[in-house]
């Protein structure tokens, strides 16, 4: 049995608080309460329904030091679209929850492309360290396969019962699996 360990998310809480603000499956109660937002950003969005200006830019003002101040905690975390999206290609290969915190769809899920940039043996079996850091291990090396070098072009394509499918150079898929 592989044991494969994920990396802390210590300080990911809250992915995208500006997105999340704007985003329609944020759902509303009768009260206009944002109940799918964290406190600290559902406090910043209930502003927005302040019709006197000066008490709607006091509120922004009270619950936007407040957001700021969590973030400087380390209680929230605020990341872009580029930020998730390096987040999830430096997990890609390991089982994961389905949850939208890192932004991805369905698709561009289950193929990655990069940039071998380490190749070494286990057992008699090519270990490839990535670009994005990550290293992949491969069930076998079979007789077709060409040695692997740093620099060369790697796909990993989802197969079944957690492996994957490793392309080198455009060459016949061999079966892997992400070390670590």
């Amino acid at each position: 049995m592989k044991r494969m360990f994920l990396p802390p998310f210590t300080a990911m809480t809250v992915a995208a608080a500006a997105m999340a603000l704007n985003s329609p499956a944020a759902a509303k109660d009768e009260n206009g309460q944002n109940h799918d937002l964290p406190q600290v950003l559902s406090k910043l969005a209930e502003c927005r329904a302040l019709a006197d200006d000066a008490e709607r830019l006091a509120c922004y003002d009270r619950e936007s030091g407040s957001l700021i101040s969590a973030a400087d905690k380390g209680e929230v975390k605020v990341i872009d679209k580029a930020e998730a999206k390096e987040m999830r290609r430096s997990l890609f290969g390991f089982s994961l929850p389905k949850i939208a915190l890192f932004g991805g769809d369905e698709a561009s899920d289950d193929i990655m492309q990069t940039t071998i940039t380490d190749v070494s043996t286990v057992n008699g079996k090519y270990r490839l360290t990535i670009a994005e850091g990550a290293t992949w291990q491969l069930t076998e090396n079979p007789y077709y396969l060409r040695r692997p070098k740093a620099g060369d072009q790697v796909e990993f394509k989802k197969a079944t019962f957690g492996s994957y499918f490793v392309r080198i150079n455009r060459q016949t898929g061999v079966k892997g699996y992400r070390v670590n």
